[in-house]
């Protein structure tokens, strides 16, 4: 929730709104919840499982790279 509040707040000097920030993540987490699944399915017949589930853990580690970016500022609070 505290990214998403970082979003927002980003957006709110762009002309979007803070709740406008938390609908966008809202939406990117529906859209990678659904589209998780089938990318890893490609992936593991292609290239084995281990490939396809390693997917998921390149997924993991660029979340936390970009949820470090979206942290509110102290100044900002």
């Amino acid at each position: 929730m505290r990214a998403a509040a970082g979003v927002g707040l980003y957006f709110t000097g762009n002309g979007v709104g803070r709740a406008g920030g938390v609908t966008l993540v809202n939406w990117l987490m529906r859209v990678g919840y659904l589209g998780t699944s089938p990318l890893v399915e490609v992936v593991a017949t292609g290239a084995g499982l281990r490939w396809g589930l390693g997917i998921l853990v390149f997924i993991g580690i660029l979340t936390m790279v970009f949820a470090r970016r979206l942290d509110v500022r102290s100044d900002e609070r």
